[in-house]
């Protein structure tokens, strides 16, 4: 049966892990106390929670918790690093703190979205952008089209009230300036017509009459009237 303190420990970390949305996992043999001081301070500036842990009561914390998988991250002496909001903030607190610290503090594996994943894990998380960083991408995204939207509204809507005002300016003008307009434009296609027409008639009328035919006719009567005839009348 565990003790009092060891059923405080467990609640605590039941807690903890209920809350999280990631775990990181860490190695810290050959840590000084005061690395572990810097590297609780660390955390506690960025919102992150750091627990050392027994493993015997990590184990019993996960499985109240409901995440019994998240022991599988453990390997030896456990520094458990809790995250309770966007994953990038705890992943990018101890990946700088190992960069800058010349401490034997190493990572040894991630548990988030319910899966264990490795160590390496921690790198990629640490580059995610961060809640505001998305909500600003999905407003610009959003954005966008709601302007072309609203440019392609507004040259549509300026396009019709040009054509309703140019249709409220013919009407104004009335029947009567719609009929003096109508003879001006109908007189090019009269005098256009004209030509053409003479045009035609004129050979027409030359072809009828032409000289070639009375030419033609004339010689015909004469050639009818021979010397002969004219002979015998002259005997007669």
């Amino acid at each position: 049966m565990p003790t009092a303190r060891k059923e405080q420990l467990v609640g605590e970390l039941e807690n903890l892990i209920s809350r999280s949305t990631l775990a990181i996992s860490a190695n810290y043999r050959g840590m000084t106390v005061a690395d572990m001081t810097a590297l609780r301070r660390r955390m506690r500036e960025t919102g992150v929670e750091l627990r050392v842990v027994k493993n015997t009561l990590l184990r019993m914390a996960a499985e109240r918790g409901g995440k019994p998988d998240l022991f599988k991250i453990v390997d030896g002496p456990t520094a458990l690093i809790f995250g309770f909001d966007e994953p990038r903030s705890p992943a990018a607190a101890i990946t700088e703190f190992i960069r800058t610290s010349r401490t034997p503090l190493t990572v040894t594996g991630v548990y988030f979205e319910g899966q264990p994943m490795p160590a390496t894990s921690v790198a990629e998380l640490a580059t995610l952008p961060t809640r505001d960083q998305l909500l600003a991408q999905f407003m610009g995204d959003i954005q966008s089209p709601l302007a072309m939207l609203a440019g392609l509204l507004s040259g549509t809507l300026r396009e019709f009230a040009s054509l309703i005002e140019a249709r409220a300016g013919q009407v104004d003008e009335g029947p009567a300036g719609m009929a003096a307009a109508a003879p001006a434009d109908a007189a090019p296609a009269e005098v256009a017509g004209a030509p053409a027409e003479q045009a035609g008639e004129a050979p027409m009328a030359q072809t009828e009459e032409a000289p070639g035919e009375q030419a033609a006719e004339e010689p015909a009567e004469a050639a009818n009237e021979t010397p002969a005839e004219e002979a015998g009348e002259a005997q007669a």
